[in-house]
């Protein structure tokens, strides 16, 4: 029973996009990755019984209340959606299951896993995704419209998922993730899913992403004490040059104010949701309600409504209410506040989450918890794994 609790532990990085394959168990609508992820909880507390539990619960420490917090509100905001049915479900799937996972790997990594194995099937599946992303890019092939087009055009690459940003946001945390480890302890693998990350980013066409990740490169650099001052030199000339120069500021102001068609979709997104939670500034829309409480806000025409308003703030404003909302920056306050914390993941989350949404989705809820679990796992026991303990 431990070795099929190993194996999917192992497995579970690398086919997170599963979420993709839908299907019923009698009336009840499932993916393949939530049986897996059901399996995973099951095995673990037959495996563990309450004590496994336990042992989450006490290496969980300054987690501990905004955790509960957030499954709370989470929970409450169910409850006042107006698509009740779906709430719950998506709730199950971003919170609950993830939530469980954490606790999953808070005690199995070092006892039925090494950390080195978790971090290697997560690198496998940025290899994998970065790999597919540049078939497609270099040849056309299996893209969605309408990001089919020439690659002078604007081929944007997909991966395994409907639409590009959804490759940048299943890469970049982990992509981050692997940077963090090559400067802590020289990972070479780490480096280069850091690299493969980039490349998915490109051939995805992802702003948000690619700057993410270029913001942690830059505070990486800058971490090592004999690169701190030549690294800040070179970027106040980098940039000195670069807006002293009307071809290279040009563009790149015209990115920063999002004048591109996206960032154009984003700003009036932005603008009827803020008016959307001033009407509703306690409860935001429920679990799985924007699309339903925002359609009356939208203002403008010929523009989808999507299923967030991708900006980090607002989206858990609007799905959790304020509470919620305030309930998971907590969590990030005490992620940032752990001296051993992995802060390179959270922050590349954080800058990408400015523009699109690198929470709710199934895949992302699992990356974000289990690079919580490897950050709430203290040093210490990362250096007893041998013994199979777990502080």
């Amino acid at each position: 029973m431990k070795n099929a609790l190993r194996y999917l532990l192992l497995a579970l990085p690398i086919i997170l996009p599963t979420y993709l394959l839908r299907l019923k168990i009698g009336p009840l609508p499932t993916t393949v990755l939530e049986i897996v992820v059901l399996a995973i909880i099951g095995l673990f507390t037959v495996t563990y019984k309450g004590q496994g539990y336990k042992d989450a619960w006490t290496a969980l420490k300054t987690f501990r209340l905004p955790l509960i917090a957030f499954t709370f509100f989470s929970l409450a905001a169910v409850f006042w959606s107006p698509v009740l049915v779906q709430g719950l479900g998506l709730w199950r799937a971003y919170v609950l299951e993830p939530m469980l996972l954490l606790m999953v790997f808070v005690v199995s990594i070092g006892r039925d896993v090494r950390r080195e194995e978790i971090e290697r099937s997560l690198y496998v599946s940025v290899l994998l995704l970065a790999m597919w992303g540049v078939v497609e890019y270099l040849f056309g092939v299996g893209i969605p419209s309408p990001w089919n087009v020439a690659i002078s055009e604007g081929r944007r690459a997909t991966g395994p998922f409907p639409y590009p940003n959804a490759l940048a946001l299943a890469v970049v945390p982990i992509g981050a993730y692997g940077l963090s480890r090559f400067i802590s302890s020289r990972d070479r693998l780490g480096f280069i899913t850091f690299v493969m990350a980039l490349i998915a980013s490109f051939v995805a066409r992802s702003d948000g992403g690619f700057i993410a990740l270029a913001a942690v490169l830059w505070l990486a650099l800058v971490s090592i004490k004999r690169l701190r001052w030549p690294v800040i030199v070179v970027t106040i000339i980098g940039l000195a040059v670069g807006f002293g120069v009307s071809e290279i500021r040009e563009p790149v102001l015209k990115e920063l104010r999002l004048e591109n068609w996206s960032g154009y979709v984003r700003k009036k997104m932005w603008q009827d949701t803020t008016v959307l939670l001033k009407d509703h500034p306690i409860k935001g829309a429920g679990m799985a309600g924007y699309p339903t409480v925002f359609k009356p806000y939208q203002t403008t025409t010929g523009i989808e409504v999507f299923q967030y308003p991708h900006n980090i703030i607002l989206n858990f404003w609007v799905e959790t209410g304020l509470a919620g909302l305030l309930a998971f920056f907590w969590i990030v306050f005490a992620w940032l506040k752990k001296k051993e914390a992995m802060l390179l993941p959270l922050v590349a989350l954080l800058i990408h989450g400015l523009v699109d949404v690198p929470y709710f989705k199934n895949d992302l809820a699992i990356v974000f918890f289990l690079m919580l679990a490897l950050c709430a796992i203290t040093q210490s026991a990362s250096s007893r794994t041998s013994q199979g303990q777990v502080k």
